[in-house]
């Protein structure tokens, strides 16, 4: 099951690292999928690592892009299941996460607009709540800049 952002995936495989280790993970150790696939944590599968060291791994694989600062600036990039298996994202510009808010807030029955109803409400191809609150700092500041409450 997906948790938020997928950190609850993250906090279940430093949990099992932590287990096959016999020790706790230090502050700047994470933990590496072999298989990619971020729901099998297996022992065999994960592999404890710096993060300069993940990075590195997955440039030398060829399935790490660097954003440049101009990349960043024009859009939230999201991947789907299905576009990170054919290695594609979609590019979300301001003006189309703000729609998403306003098109999410328009099919609320309740007067203020929180992420989790946002993300109930938003429909395929919107940006999720995660994506918003990253791209304008704050949940309110992204839904003030759409024009909702």
């Amino acid at each position: 099951m997906r948790g938020l952002c997928d950190k609850t995936l993250g906090i279940h495989a430093r949990w099992r690292a932590a287990g096959v280790l016999g020790r706790p993970l230090a502050t700047g150790e994470l933990v590496h999928h072999k298989n990619g696939n971020r729901h099998d944590n297996r022992a065999q599968n994960l592999q404890v690592m710096t993060r300069g060291g993940h990075t590195r791994l997955h440039r030398e694989q060829g399935d790490l892009h660097v954003f440049t600062p101009e990349e960043a600036r024009r859009g939230v990039h999201i991947f789907t299941a299905e576009e990170r298996r054919r290695g594609q994202r979609e590019r979300y510009s301001d003006d189309q996460v703000l729609d998403g808010i306003r098109r999410a807030a328009k099919r609320s029955t309740r007067s203020r607009l929180s992420t989790k109803e946002y993300d109930r409400l938003r429909g395929p191809g919107s940006a999720c709540a995660c994506a918003c609150k990253r791209r304008f700092g704050l949940w309110n500041r992204a839904k003030g800049m759409a024009g909702v409450q």
